[in-house]
């Protein structure tokens, strides 16, 4: 069972260039200088910690 949601984030976090709302929440920071660009997407981050804990508590029930 919980490979299945492993497997889902996985292809979140490996789309996450492609879909419209990861990545692009508040909290989420971007720092372009130059030729390089770091992201930390701490918003995306607590949204997806937050799903999954509701997730797997529903699960435990």
């Amino acid at each position: 069972m919980y490979v299945f949601l492993i497997l889902i984030l996985g292809a979140i976090f490996s789309l996450g260039g492609r879909l419209p709302i990861v990545g692009r929440l508040p909290g989420d920071l971007v720092i372009q200088r130059g030729r390089w660009t770091i992201f930390v997407p701490l918003g995306t981050s607590l949204v997806i910690s937050l799903l999954l804990g509701l997730v797997l508590r529903a699960l435990r029930s």
